[in-house]
């Protein structure tokens, strides 16, 4: 949508700062148009309409919840950067890890997994193995570490 919006819109607009959060408040008016009619084509595939494969209640949720991420998208933008600094966080620490340790298989027995990133590693690793060619996301509380939260394609758990 950003590279859409991009294309519409004049390059002296966007090269200002000033104009950047009424960029991002049009992003969000773009997605809720997007949702509204379930359609939203593919930039370098125009044919391909990137929200078909959702279900009516998915779109329904995610409608319902861009009007709330509009009244205050500063705070919802904080949020994902705290996330995003979460994940890379995690993402160099198992990557240090794993210059010295291997990350056991899900098949193997990985002994005592008493540190939570190696635990975390792990269960990433039997997610992607049984999950091939799907989506997977992971949310780590800023708040409560201990608990990671899996997404698997439009899936919680």
């Amino acid at each position: 949508m950003m590279l859409w919006a991009c294309n519409r819109l004049p390059a002296n607009y966007l090269a200002q700062e000033d104009y950047a959060a009424h960029f991002w408040l049009g992003l969000i008016d773009d997605l809720q148009h997007c949702l509204v009619n379930k359609m939203c084509p593919s930039y370098f595939i125009p044919e391909y309409n990137m929200l078909e494969h959702l279900s009516e209640e998915t779109v329904m949720l995610h409608g319902r919840k861009l009007p709330v991420v509009r009244l205050d998208p500063a705070e919802h933008l904080r949020t994902a950067i705290k996330h995003i600094k979460a994940n890379n966080q995690l993402t160099l620490e198992l990557q240090r890890q794993g210059s010295t340790t291997s990350i056991p298989s899900p098949q193997s027995d990985g002994g005592d997994l008493n540190q939570p990133d190696d635990r975390l590693a792990k269960k990433l690793q039997q997610l992607v193995t049984e999950n091939p060619g799907k989506s997977i996301s992971v949310f780590i509380n800023p708040d409560d570490v201990t608990r990671p939260h899996f997404r698997i394609d439009d899936k919680f758990f």
